[in-house]
This record gives structure tokens, sequence and C-alpha cells, in this order.
């Protein structure tokens, strides 16, 4: 590869100053090089940590910068004796590197910066990768720090990552920042790893992160060897549109566009001094956080680049390899699955391919092209009943796959009828940890049980005439002391495995809370404690209904009161459209008469007056406590579904939701578990009215099952409470008729005998 001379760097006050020894010979070099579009143009930094010897690492090791713009980089680890966690050496040089088809060649070494310990706390000097020696000749103006990057007209950075852990912080750990100062009006880049697996990049937005990506860099505790993730992004600001664009691949597949957005088209004339995997020192206050606050990334980082130009497709591919790209046909790395969704709501088919160059996808529905439909996920909107069954499958292709491309399987679309009581649990439904989800959405609801709590009792339970039918209500759900990770986690409903409730464009949240004890927690990144919880973390999306105990002196989130958030985590905002006026009642020995019915309703569609709050009692129907104005728009996506605790990672029962709320990993007073009973929790994607929350407040907590079993020449069938038993001939038409035969009646449960031979009949229950 030609080595083009450096880019010119400018800073505040400086001038360009010409290249000395530029001939026309090489002007027409760079010309040539310009003219192969395929072959990337060399890196002005490239991190490939060749000095690596397994287990050398802390503080002053030095790793050399390989690209146009040379010098080095230094380790930092602050000394044992300012921070005494600093006890293993870090950043550390580990054998831990990308390995197979589609990785980079003459690969030995990468850096890992190591496990993030010790308090949550301003600390004396955070760990990082600092490069610290510009290119040869170059002095830079008075002021600035060795190792800055100048003026950036374009950028890419790219690079193989290998995460432990997320963030805990919204704004994401930091993979590379360069920007020259802290606040508005600074020019630079930084990228970030954020709480869920996404990246982010932020150009002089002065620590403000302005577009994501998707989730692709997933965590993993033990660094496994397939977590290994090809990343890079691209920044164009003379495009009119999508000047940010995103790009993935792993060890078995090339690297795909993953996402582009639109950003404001702003010039980096300036940069600070760079860093890989922390802040630089131009921001001492968060580089020297530590602990859960450290914006340290978690992991591994390998092959880092950084480009003053933006990378095509071609050429990102030739960065993941270090080599030039064979001709590679499109190929299925993960076919699409079928799908299950609810009419109205939507349903999402994806899949994964790889192939030199681009990959386009085209979906088709029974074999027709859907317009529009050409990534490699496809979201198809407010899906009906007539869609069910639909035939559905996508066309991968790229230049060089023989035409018309490669179709994956097909696959079906299951569309059920709405119904818009999406979750009831009852917990009188019971298979040891599971709880019956008997809403439309089924699954189960599975109990994290720590020390034998959360648990099913039937000796207390709502009782009084506004209470639920003591015929059906036999449970309730025993939340005990306080400890960590307690909850129920719904798992496998129809829209999602790991207990997504999907899009909501309105909801109302019901049940009966006994509240026997208050929590502690009082941090800003998770006051109270959990009730329902289904966000996604921070300002992700989803939802969070929470109890707050503590006494701010804030006209809203006193003791007692439930407090609600959408698309949102909302710490201590002045205003009282978050919260309840009422309060929910506390004693430790939960008696029977410390019932309290509550409903939360919440219109996404409407911009006034869209958030409510209700109560009841056993002896009182629910009555309005407050109406406010809470504009967050509908709900695009939700996080698994937890109930009496803040929720989980998507199927980790044993790892808290990244982002805020915390608390449910946190045990003993400053936990963010509900401590009490529950009972007949229920979600509908509706705003109910005044008059349907008062009929769920005393509903049957389980709608009448007919069972059936077999007894000689007989089918007996049986029931639970006073209902009239119907039959007709056909299932889909023909009137519902009384079945006269005497049933026998033993306490609440009614049945009776009919002979197994004869005419096929269809049986319900009626009230």
């Amino acid at each position: 590869m030609t080595t083009p001379l450096p880019a010119q760097r400018m800073f505040r006050g400086a001038k360009a100053l010409p290249f000395a020894g530029l001939s026309s010979a090489a002007g027409l070099l760079l010309t040539a090089v310009a003219l192969q579009a395929a072959t990337p143009p060399d890196p002005a930094v490239e991190m490939r940590f060749p000095e690596g010897t397994n287990g050398w690492g802390g503080n002053g090791v030095i790793t050399t910068n390989t690209g146009t713009l040379g010098g080095f980089a230094t380790f930092y680890q602050p000394p044992v004796e300012v921070n005494p966690w600093e006890t293993n050496l870090a950043p550390i040089f580990t054998t831990n590197v990308p390995v197979g088809t589609y990785v980079p060649a003459a690969n030995e070494y990468s850096v890992d910066m190591g496990v993030v310990s010790g308090a949550c706390a301003s600390g004396n000097g955070g760990r990082g990768v600092d490069l610290t020696t510009d290119f040869p000749g170059f002095e830079d103006p008075p002021g600035y720090n060795p190792g800055s990057l100048g003026s950036l007209p374009k950028l890419t950075v790219c690079g193989w990552l290998n995460a432990r852990a997320y963030s805990a912080y919204q704004d994401g750990n930091r993979i590379a920042y360069a920007m020259e100062g802290v606040g508005p009006g600074y020019q630079g880049f930084e990228l970030v790893h954020g709480q869920q697996g996404e990246l982010g990049l932020g150009i002089n937005n002065g620590g403000s992160v302005g577009t994501r990506s998707s989730a692709k860099v997933l965590a993993s505790s033990s660094l496994a060897a397939n977590n290994w993730v090809f990343f890079a992004v691209t920044y164009d600001p003379t495009l009119s549109a999508d000047q940010v664009k995103y790009y993935f691949g792993r060890a078995d597949q090339l690297a795909y566009l993953d996402s582009a957005h639109t950003y404001a088209s702003t010039n980096m004339d300036y940069s600070g001094p760079l860093t890989v995997g922390n802040y630089s020192t131009i921001n001492t206050i968060d580089r020297d956080q530590t602990g859960g606050c450290s914006r340290l990334f978690r992991g591994l980082i390998d092959e880092l680049r950084v480009y003053t130009n933006a990378l095509t497709l071609d050429e990102i591919q030739q960065a993941q390899l270090n080599a030039p790209v064979p001709p590679t046909a499109a190929s299925f790395i993960k076919q699409p699955v079928d799908v299950t969704s609810v009419a109205g709501a939507n349903a999402t088919f994806s899949c994964e391919a790889s192939g030199s160059g681009l990959v386009t996808y085209q979906w088709r529905t029974n074999g027709v092209a859907v317009p529009g439909a050409t990534k490699s996920t496809w979201t198809w909107s407010n899906v009906q009943q007539a869609d069910n069954g639909t035939t559905v499958s996508v066309l991968i292709d790229n230049d060089v796959t023989v035409d018309p491309g490669i179709a994956s399987s097909n696959v079906t679309l299951t569309v059920l009828p709405a119904e818009p009581k999406i979750v009831s649990m009852s917990f009188s439904a019971n298979n040891g940890i599971l709880t019956a989800n008997s809403g439309a959405f089924g699954g189960t609801g599975r109990r994290k049980v720590v020390s034998g709590f959360p648990t099913i009792i039937n000796t207390n339970v709502p009782s009084g005439s506004k209470t639920p039918n003591a015929a059906y209500n036999i449970d309730s759900l025993h939340m005990g002391p306080t400890a960590a990770h307690r909850a129920v986690d719904m798992t496998n409903n129809i829209v999602s495995p790991v207990g997504n409730l999907g899009n909501m464009s309105a909801l109302t949240i019901c049940g009966w809370l006994n509240s026997g004890n208050d929590t502690f927690r009082t941090t800003s990144t998770g006051r109270g404690c959990g009730i329902v919880n289904a966000s996604l973390g921070g300002a992700n999306g989803g939802f969070v209904l929470g109890y707050r105990s503590d006494n701010l002196g804030l006209p809203y989130g006193q003791n007692g009161r439930l407090q609600f958030h959408v698309n949102e985590w909302n710490t201590d905002g002045t205003t009282a459209n978050l919260s309840s006026q009422g309060t929910i009642p506390l004693d430790t020995n939960l008696p029977p008469e410390n019932w309290v019915f509550f409903a939360v309703t919440y219109d996404g569609t409407s911009s006034a007056n869209n958030l409510s709050f209700y109560f009841g009692n056993k002896d009182q129907e629910a009555t309005n406590d407050v109406t406010s104005t809470y504009n967050k728009g509908v709900i695009a996506k939700t996080g698994p579904l937890a109930m009496g605790n803040h929720n989980c990672t998507p199927g980790d029962p044993n790892t808290a939701m990244p982002g805020n709320p915390t608390g449910r990993n946190v045990s003993g007073n400053n936990g963010a578990m509900w401590r009490g009973l529950m009972d007949e929790i229920k979600i509908f994607s509706k705003v109910l009215t005044l008059e349907e929350i008062r009929a769920e407040q005393y509903a049957p907590s389980l709608p009448p099952y007919l069972k059936y079993a077999t007894e000689t020449n007989n089918l007996v069938l049986s029931w639970e409470g006073p209902f009239q038993l119907q039959d007709r001939a056909s299932l889909d038409t023909g009137s519902w008729a009384d079945n006269t035969t005497p049933t026998n009646v033993s306490g609440t449960i009614r049945s009776l005998g009919l002979p197994l031979s004869g005419d096929s009949k269809f049986f319900r229950l009626r009230e």
C-alpha cells in the first residue's frame, strides 16, 4: 500500500503550513492512489498493539501508532497508593483476539482495559491509552497537548471490540475520545459504547452523543472468543443527509451497513488529544471517575484505526480484514423465523447475511416484493386478522451472487385477534416458580426466588365488597424481605421470548397492593422501588411504574405515592405530572384491610390531560386521584416486563437492565424491590374508562376454565363457579344453547357426564 503524505492539521490560531518537498510526481502519485476506490487510504491512527506480551501492561507501557501520524501511545493506570483498588495491571496486552474467516491477518494481541472496581466516586486518574507523540516534524501550538489530531474534514473510526460489561451511565463508556475541550463550543469527536450495546458518535457536541447504532456490541462477562464485533462509524459533513453511518461485522460475517443518520453538518476544524478506552486528560473530571461511575470501556479493544476520510463499504471490509477482500457471494448467517403478533400491533422480521461489498435485501409476502422493505430488518406495521397465515421471505443479493439472488426459507406470520388485556397475573395459576399470564399475550411470569421469596400465599388476598370474586382469587404474591434481583419476570409471550411487550400507543396498569414497608433508595438513578417495569433503560424507551418512599420536599414523589415514567427516567423534576397525589398506606403486618386498588392510564396519542391515577379499596370503588399532562408520545418499544422490582437484561434475571432506574441488583434497605404483597396485576393496551377500571377492581381474577376427563364411556366436564354450560354443533356457525344435562355440585365445583359416542359438539361457559 502506498503511504500518502500526512494531512495538514489545523488548530485555533494556527495557519496551514505548506508541506516541503511536494513534487509534481508525488502529486500524480496521490491522484493515482485516490482512483483506487477499493483500496482504503492509510489511517492517521492505527493501533494494532504489536508489542504485546501476554500479561504485560500497566502504567507507562508503550504501543506504536503505525498510522500516518506516527508516534506512540502510552498506557496509563493510577498508582495503587492513589487508588487502592488498582491492584491488577491494566490496560494490559492479551492474546484474546478475533479468530475466524473475516478477521485481520497477523494479529496476535489486543488490549484489555481491565475490570472496573472500587467505590463510585471521583478518583485521581482513570485508565486510558493516550496518544502522546505527533508525527515527525510537527509541533503543537502552545496550549495543546501532544496527540491532538487537528483538523478532521471527514472521519472513520473502526476496530474490534469485545465487551465484558455495559455502562451504568446513559452517556456510555468511551471507546475513542478526541475533544479539544469540555462543553459547548469545542470541537472534536467521541465514540461511546452505550447501555444496551449500541455505539454512539458525537461531533463537536462538547460531551453529548448525537446518534446511536443498533445494539450490536453485546457484553460477555467471560470475554468469549465469539463475542468479538468489528465496527466502523463514518462521518461526512459534505452530505445533505445520512452524514453518520454505522457498520458492523463479525469473525464469520463481513461488515454491513447497520444504520445511517442525518446529523448536523459541521466541520471538525479542530480536535483534541486522542485517548482510547476513556476520556482524555482534557476532561479529567469524567476520566477520573471510579467504580460504577467510570466511563472506561469495559472490555478488549483491537485494531483501532482513525481515518480522515469517510470510507466506503468496500474499504471498510478491507479494514476489517486488513487485507483485500476476496469476491464472496451473499449468504445467510441467520434465517428469518416465524412471527406471532396481535391485530393492530407490529410484526418484525429480521435476518443476517454476509458477502463482499453491499448486500441488498428485498422482503416478500406470498412471493411478492414489499415496496421499501430493503433492509435486514423489516417491521410490518399494524397487522390485521386478514394478514394471518401470510408467507414471508427475503431475497439477498450482491455483485457476486448469481441473479436473482438467494431466497430465504419461508416463514409464517400469525395474527391473533386483538384483545386489550395483554397481561393478567392473578398469581392463582402456578406451576413451581412459573405463574401463568392469562392475558392475550400469554407466556409465563418466572419468579426469581432468593431465600424463598417471592412466594405464593393463600392466606392474605383482597377481601371485601369491591374486591375480586373470592371463588377465583385464591392466591397473592408475597415479595418477602428485601433481597437483590427478586422479581417476577415475564418470559415467552407471543411478542417476545424475553418478555417484551412491543409497541404501545396507550396503556392501563391496574392491580392490588399491600405495602409492608418502604425502600430507602434515594439515589437519583433509581429512587423508590419498582412495581411494574418494561423499560429499556433511561431514555431508550418503555415505561416504569414505581413507588416513591422518600420525601424530598418536592411537589411529587413523596411518601407512598406512585410515579410513572414513559420513554425516560425522570429523577427530580419539579412538575407534578409524574406522580399520584394519593398515598398507599404502610403496615409492616400486612393486614387484609391494608390492600389498595390502583390504576394508571396513559394515552401517548394525546398531548394534554393524558396521564391519570385512580385509587380504591376493599369497600370503595376506584375514583380519579389526579389527571395531568405528560407528553412523551407513544411507546415505540419496550423492555422485558418485570413485576415487584425493576427489570433485568433480556433473558438474564441475574443481571439488572443497564441504565436507569437502578436498584434491582441491590439488597437491603437501599434495594428497589417492592416490600409487600401484590395481586391481580393487569396491563391493557388501551386507556380504560372509569367504569371499566371499576369492573377490573372486583372482576374475577381468573376466567372460568372448562376442564375435561374421560371415565369409561363418558366425557366428564367440570368447572368452578355458577356458570351455565352451553353447546352447539359448529364452532363457527349456529346459536349457542344451554345444555340441560343435570349437573353435580360439590362446593363451588360443578360437573356433568356426557356419552363419548354421538355427534361432535362444542362447549362454552357463560355467566
